[in-house]
Formats: structure tokens, C-alpha cells, sequence
């Protein structure tokens, strides 16, 4: 700010200034700082092919929806508005599957915020959400998928995991939820619902050294089917090329362990036939003496002879 400057030239020495007949016009700009905040979020009208994001700020602001079907979002919406409130429909999407989005909000100062990752799943034709009020029925009335393939690749130092599958059978479904875990026999959580058009996504919440196990279920109507075969991949903490685990390989691999069980039981099993044969062999001997000096106890000649 600059100095505020009297002119005294026309003034006489020691002459009184009556600082009540000056004017001083002093102006200034406030910095914002602050990022805008988010005061209500909410989707809302969700159909096969739709969904409507309503959004109230704490300022005036333009909106930019990024979404797609992962959480890299594959799609980005400017809003041609601005304003506090923002409502816009997102058209052109997949029947039960679920949608990733965020919102980053800008201000006139141009301070920025940006949602964290959300979700949202489309509906089925009927109207319904896939797989909600549903029962596990038996593999002979639903067939779960089979998962064919996971590969794990590393894209800027970014890791992901993309599962492949195929229906069990000719069934006309409504679509699939994919589930993951950390152990074999752990739980397994839900992590993505897609539609019947869908036979593969990409797991991009994935961690280096650590061991993914994947099994999907069937939706069909009120019906959901029993959860698949696992498959199962490690992450390394580098990846140079892609690693690619198919279900036939693991199967193979599961063969050959089998194989090599069985065989092992069998090396097992004639070497307990061999011991057992001996002892039996064994016995039999010492039986055979047993009776043959029983038999010269009861033989008259072997007395006489000792007398």
C-alpha cells in the first residue's frame, strides 16, 4: 500500500492542518484461499441407462463429473453452469452395472476440490438393482461363471489385475457380481456388479507382494448362483511383463498335485504293504518254531533220548 502524501508548498510555517478536510481513498482485495465445500451430494432416478447427480456447494462454483466403470473414471462431463446448486443427468450408460464418479468443484478464485471416489449401480430393466432381494439357488438350476483368466500388469507404476469369464452355460442371466479376498478361505467381498453384456473388468485396488483370490455368482431374475471356482494371482513388487494365470493352468497345476498325492500315497501305501508283509512274514515263523518245539514236547522219543 502507498504512503499517504500531503503537499505543504502553499503552507506557511507552524500553520495548522485541519485533517478533517482530507479525503483518503484507500482500496484493497481480499485473497480467497479456501477450496469450496461440498454440502450435499446425492444420486438420484437410476435407471438402466441413467443416473441424476444432484450437488449443493458452499459457494458459486462450476462442476466437472468424472466417471466410468473403474476408478481411473473413462469419461468426463464439464457442467455448463454456474452456481451453488448443480443437477445433471448422465446418460448413456450399462444396465446393473456399478459406476465410479467424483466431482471437482471450482471457484471464481479458482481454489479447487475434489470428491473422493464414489459409486453408484445402474438398474435392471425391470427396475431392480442387481442382486438385491435374491436367493442362492443350486448349480443345477444356476450355473456360476468360470473365471478364465486374471493378468496383472504395471502401467506407471501402477498396478491392476483384469478378470476374464464366461458364463457356466447357455443361461440368459442378468449379470454378475465379482468378489475378491485376501485368503483362500477368507471372506469374500463384493467389489464390482456389471451387466449381462460384461465379461471382464479391471481391479485397480490392488497392493505389490500380496495375493488376490477372485470368484464370481451369476444374477438371474430373484436367483443368484452358488460363487464360483476361485482363481488366485500374486502381485510382485515388479512387474516387467504381464502375468497371466488362466483357469486351465491352475487346473493343471492342481492336476499335478493331485498326481503327485496320489502318488506319494501309493510309494506310502507299499511301504506299509512291505512292513506289514514282513511282520506278517515274522509271525508266521515264529509261530512255525513255536510249534515244532511244541510238537517235540509231546514226542515220547525226545525223553527217552535225555535219559
Amino acid at each position: 500500500m502507498s504512503p499517504l502524501l500531503l503537499q505543504t508548498s502553499d503552507l506557511e510555517v507552524d500553520a495548522v492542518i485541519n485533517l478533517t478536510d482530507i479525503i483518503a481513498k484507500v482500496s484493497y482485495r481480499i485473497i480467497d484461499s479456501d477450496p469450496p465445500q461440498i454440502l450435499e451430494l446425492d444420486v438420484f432416478d437410476v435407471t438402466p441407462s441413467t443416473a441424476s447427480i444432484w450437488m449443493k456447494s458452499s459457494e458459486t462454483v462450476t462442476v466437472e463429473i468424472k466417471h466410468g466403470k473403474t476408478s481411473r473414471y473413462s469419461n468426463s462431463i464439464k457442467v455448463d453452469q454456474v452456481s451453488e446448486v448443480m443437477e445433471y443427468t448422465i446418460s448413456g450408460l450399462s444396465q446393473g452395472t456399478t459406476y465410479h464418479y467424483s466431482l471437482i468443484l471450482t471457484d471464481k478464485s479458482g481454489n479447487i476440490t475434489e470428491t473422493p471416489n464414489r459409486t453408484f449401480t445402474t438398474s435392471l430393466e425391470n427396475g431392480q438393482i442387481l442382486g438385491s432381494n435374491v436367493t442362492t439357488v443350486s448349480k443345477d438350476k444356476l450355473s456360476p461363471p468360470i473365471i478364465t483368466l486374471l493378468e496383472a500388469i504395471e502401467e506407471q507404476s501402477a498396478k491392476s489385475i483384469q478378470i476374464n469369464w464366461k458364463q457356466g452355460d447357455d443361461q440368459d442371466v442378468d449379470g454378475y457380481i465379482i468378489y475378491r479376498s485376501n485368503s483362500v478361505n477368507g471372506e469374500y467381498f463384493e467389489i464390482k456388479k456389471v451387466g449381462k453384456e460384461t465379461f471382464s473388468i479391471i481391479d485397480y485396488e490392488v497392493e505389490e507382494e500380496s495375493t488376490y483370490y477372485y470368484k464370481i455368482r451369476s444374477i438371474q431374475g430373484s436367483n443368484q448362483s452358488i460363487l464360483s471356482d476361485y482363481l488366485a494371482i500374486y502381485i510382485p513388487a515388479e512387474i516387467t511383463s504381464p502375468i497371466r494365470i488362466s483357469n486351465e493352468e491352475q487346473m493343471s497345476s492342481i492336476s499335478k498335485t493331485l498326481i503327485l498325492l496320489i502318488a506319494g500315497i501309493i510309494v506310502v501305501v507299499g511301504i506299509l504293504y512291505k512292513i506289514s508283509s514282513k511282520i506278517v512274514s515274522m509271525k508266521r515263523e515264529s509261530e512255525n518254531k513255536k510249534k515244532k518245539r511244541q510238537n517235540k514236547l509231546k514226542d515220547p522219543a525226545y525223553y527217552s533220548d535225555s535219559f
